[in-house]
């Protein structure tokens, strides 16, 4: 090799003189991402990512493992990718292929072609599989888990399938993909998520999305309450259930129908500074049965942020809104149901992660499933962040949130992924020294030793990868 020892130099300010040099030591700047590749080991990723992707049907003797681009294509949006394009920067860096155990880093394309290899029927059982996988590590809750629904809109700026007119708060007329998504309350885990159209409406198919939740969750975890926004405010869907015996609260859409019934209610309960709230009993057109309704108002001059609700023009100062359930009142009064759907708010939080976190706006291809299997690898990535939060002692299972801190991949990015390293040699091993302060490096220890202890519902396997070693 030649010698690259001093190319150049410049004055830095202050004016002292700074010499250039090239070095070809195995250098990454993301030497805290060992704590989440020895979280990877732990729970049997690899192992499991290998039979999952074995629908794939590879069969060059040249082509690499699937389970070697997936595992890229995460490292890339661990380490901030929020396009396939920002993959390149990863191509030298030796130390994450060491830690991840890839045997190289590809061209962004390479990626790209890896997600359209996906058949719909692949897609299918690889994911499910993988859902299934990682549904195992969630904690059994006996009270069971709250499902939460929402759609959101995916502005996209191009002709790929499915890039349809619709809905788009942001951009009006610019069109859009509109998936439906599913989460996990108590965990704080998008369990299932589906790429739509951008003119689909907010309740296209999702009785079949709940079949194929409910599918997911089978023999691993149980629902106990189902929320969900107006956009859902469907009879057919409140019918669909009532006979799969799921509790629900749904914010009811401010119809004619339902405006009249909110005028005709009295007795109200006053819950804080200028929200009181009551319930009627109401009987839409096209509905099977008369139902429960949660009515909340908010006095406008008094509320201390922002009043929600429609306004109604026979009760001027207040502004209104109604949630449907199929809890009576033995099972939850008005102010618990007001206050319970409030909660689902908090999955808006989840989707925005996936948005600035996980760079789901940016992933997009031409071809519909492939986009789709990226919205579901990516679904994948935030629940394993959550997961690992929860093994290195950040955030500790069913914690209330002044026990447990919480932070999104954007934080942990910045905290504890990033850090300067070289991968070298001790013997036979491979050792990867860390550049840190000592507060730093005391954390990293810590949560490194909190992976490695045995854990009764987590079945380590044996470590392959390099040995980790802090500089001294």
């Amino acid at each position: 090799m030649a010698d690259l020892t001093v190319q150049s130099k410049f004055s830095a300010l202050g004016g002292r003189e700074i010499q250039l040099g090239v070095t070809r030591k195995p250098i990454t700047a993301w030497g805290g991402l060992a704590l989440f590749a020895a979280f990877c080991e732990t729970v049997g990723f690899r192992v499991t990512l290998d039979s999952a992707l074995s629908c794939l049907g590879r069969v060059s003797p040249n082509a690499l493992p699937a389970s070697d681009h997936f595992l890229a294509f995460m490292v890339g949006v661990l380490t901030g990718a929020t396009r396939f394009l920002h993959l390149e920067r990863l191509r030298a860096d030796a130390p994450l292929r060491s830690l991840f155990g890839i045997r190289r880093f590809c061209a962004p394309s390479t990626y790209t072609r890896f997600f359209q290899g996906f058949s719909r029927q692949a897609r299918e059982e690889a994911f499910t599989a993988l859902t299934r996988w990682s549904l195992a590590l969630l904690p059994a809750l006996d009270k069971g888990y709250t499902l939460d629904l929402d759609s959101t809109v995916l502005e996209r700026f191009g002709e790929q399938e499915g890039v349809l007119p619709g809905y788009n708060p942001r951009r009006h007329g610019r069109p859009p993909h509109h998936p439906l998504l599913a989460g996990l309350a108590e965990a704080k885990w998008i369990l299932h998520g589906w790429l739509r159209a951008g003119n689909a409406a907010s309740a296209n198919n999702v009785r079949a999305f709940m079949d194929e939740c409910m599918a997911l969750l089978d023999g691993l975890a149980k629902l106990s309450l189902v929320r969900a926004d107006s956009g859902f405010f469907d009879g057919k869907f409140l019918d669909f259930l009532e006979g799969k015996a799921l509790p629900y609260l749904v914010k009811a859409r401010m119809t004619k129908l339902v405006k009249l019934a909110v005028l005709g209610v009295s007795g109200w309960t006053r819950v804080g500074k200028g929200i009181e709230v009551t319930e009627a009993r109401i009987k839409l057109l096209g509905w099977s049965r008369e139902r429960r309704l949660v009515v909340i108002r908010q006095e406008v001059a008094t509320k201390e942020t922002k009043a929600l609700g429609k306004r109604l023009f026979e009760c001027k100062g207040y502004k209104f809104q109604a949630i449907v359930t199929s809890l009576e009142v033995a099972e939850m009064d008005a102010v618990t149901a007001y206050r319970t759907y409030n909660g689902r708010a908090d999955f808006e939080n989840r989707i925005k992660e996936l948005k600035r976190g996980c760079g789901l706006e940016g992933f997009c291809m031409d071809s519909f499933n492939a986009t789709d299997c990226v919205l579901h690898t990516l679904c994948l990535v935030h629940n394993l962040v959550q997961h690992f939060q929860e093994r290195i002692g950040l955030r500790p299972a069913d914690a209330p949130k002044k026990d447990g801190k919480r932070y999104v991949l954007e934080t942990l990015r910045h905290t504890l992924f990033t850090c300067a390293a070289i991968l070298g040699q001790s013997g036979r091993a491979k050792v990867l020294r860390l550049s840190a302060t000592d507060a730093w490096l005391a954390t990293f220890h810590a949560a490194l030793s909190r992976l490695l202890a045995p854990t009764p519902n987590c079945k380590a396997h044996p470590a392959e990868g390099p040995l980790i070693a802090l500089m001294a």
